[in-house]
């Protein structure tokens, strides 16, 4: 029932020794391919660091910089409305590109989810102000005058 011949075992013998090393390769190259992606998150990691370190800068750069800006324009309003003739003609260019001054203006706190209530905000302030307001389109020309009747 049983193939007792030995080049028949041997064979049995070398295919299970072949299969067992072919699946050590296999595992073998798998590792080193885990480690060496491994490695590369790492690096990826660390990129992604100091770019959220760049990002964080270029953030708090930006809200200086709203800050002074805010700080001028607020200052220009106040100089309009004392009567200086500049500052209100710089106001009112402002107004016609549908920039409003707003003097009680405060940032939100940094981190912040967007729409947050700015720290010491009154509670009736509404949650977010719209950007600009819409510009009016100008009015339509006249409808020109009828036809005339034409004559009997």
């Amino acid at each position: 029932m049983f193939n007792t011949n030995p080049s028949s075992a041997d064979h049995t013998h070398l295919s299970v020794t072949l299969l067992a090393v072919g699946l050590l390769i296999f595992t073998l190259f798998q590792l080193s391919q885990i480690i060496l992606d491994r490695v590369q998150l790492g690096k990826l990691n660390a990129q992604l660091a100091a770019s959220t370190a760049n990002v964080d800068k270029a953030l708090e750069e930006n809200a200086q910089m709203m800050d002074r800006l805010n700080t001028v324009a607020v200052g220009t309003q106040k100089l309009a409305q004392a009567g200086n003739a500049n500052a209100r003609e710089i106001v009112s260019q402002l107004e016609r590109a549908g920039i409003r001054i707003n003097p009680d203006f405060r940032r939100p706190a940094p981190g912040a989810p967007p729409g947050a209530m700015p720290p010491g905000a009154p509670a009736g302030m509404p949650r977010s102000a719209p950007a600009a307001p819409p510009v009016a389109a100008p009015p339509a020309p006249p409808a020109p005058p009828p036809p005339p009747a034409p004559a009997r």
